[in-house]
């Protein structure tokens, strides 16, 4: 991002919190000081980047929350349009979505969004270690899944976690590959094994079963 007293820029990316926009095309941004219309003394700045200006414009007491006005818009805006079928839009979402797609490369960053799933694991020693760990941990999830990552992507009171114990997470992952980018929390809980036939049967034969009035058959409409 390029930033001078009266312009801003993004070439490759512009970000807002956690979220990434590949770009497609530079944006280009000025900034322009707006009269004290209300005797206040304070003073307005707005923000106008092309191409997208209008329909998005920033505007803030400083040049700062002018541009973080504009971000703020532009993310909101992008998210609510992304999420929108094309066909439930009315004729200004079309064509701010047609705009903001001509600078945004859509399908880089749908491959490349975070996704974020609870996920139930139990940490699995690693061979040569006595601990189970050597800066990376290795968990199996409850779905039969093995996975290895680094320490340093895990919440902090993994490390104190060890072969046999299980846990819940939240794991957030990319959207495009499935790759773990973090465990963002981890708590422990109580190991889950899969059912013998034996207590599968017996959980079975303890689920309640109606007792009450037998339901008669609805009739077929003629």
């Amino acid at each position: 991002m390029g930033l001078n007293k009266d312009n801003v820029s993004w070439d490759d990316f512009l970000e807002f919190g956690t979220s990434r926009y590949p770009l497609l095309r530079r944006l280009k941004g000025s900034f322009r000081r707006l009269a004290d219309s209300d005797g206040s003394g304070k003073n307005i700045w707005t923000l106008a980047v092309a191409p997208i200006f209008p329909p998005l414009a920033g505007m803030g007491e400083t040049r700062t929350k002018a541009e973080q006005d504009f971000k703020a818009q532009f993310h909101s805006t992008f998210q609510f349009l992304y999420g929108k079928p094309e066909f439930r839009m009315d004729d200004h979402e079309k064509a701010t979505w047609a705009l903001l797609s001509s600078v945004v490369d859509v399908p880089a960053y749908s491959r490349h969004r975070i996704l974020s799933f609870r996920e139930i694991g139990e940490v699995l020693p690693i061979p040569g270690t006595k601990t189970g760990l050597d800066h990376r941990i290795k968990v199996k999830w409850i779905d039969g899944r093995a996975e290895f990552f680094p320490l340093e992507k895990a919440a902090a009171n993994m490390a104190g976690l060890r072969p046999g114990d299980w846990f819940e997470a939240i794991v957030l992952r990319s959207a495009g590959t499935g790759v773990l980018l973090e465990v963002a929390h981890c708590q422990w809980t109580a190991p889950i094994k899969p059912m013998t036939l034996e207590e599968a049967v017996k959980h079975w034969d303890n689920i309640p079963v109606w007792k009450g009035p037998a339901l008669e058959p609805q009739k077929e409409a003629v």
